[in-house]
């Protein structure tokens, strides 16, 4: 399950899809993650993909809707909403601690 998620974080997955990369059922999914990541699958998924999105902020001149739609986040405000959520801050917010820092 976790290598679909890194070959696929970018497009649309469902916890359907994911069990099925495994051979396993979605509830049987849902154990295994909360076993071993202390957490269901999307929300790993979710994790996943905001990692890739600092990346995207520190190293990138992408939008942030760019960057959006490249860690597979449909909608762009949702992407914002869930980075504050986990990260503490905004996307912009995270990117300017880089530029402030780059010409020190």
């Amino acid at each position: 399950m976790l290598r679909y998620i890194q070959d696929h974080f970018t497009e649309n997955i469902s916890l359907e899809q994911l069990a099925a990369s495994a051979g396993i059922s979605r509830s049987e999914a849902g154990r295994c993650f909360k076993k071993y990541y202390s957490q269901p699958p999307m929300s790993y998924v979710t994790l996943y993909r905001l990692k890739y999105a600092q990346e995207l902020l520190a190293k990138s001149s992408m939008t942030v809707n760019e960057v959006a739609g490249q860690c597979g986040f449909r909608d762009s405000s949702y992407f914002v909403k869930a980075f504050r959520k986990h990260l503490g801050q905004t996307p912009l917010e995270y990117r300017n601690m880089f530029l402030d820092c780059s010409f020190d």
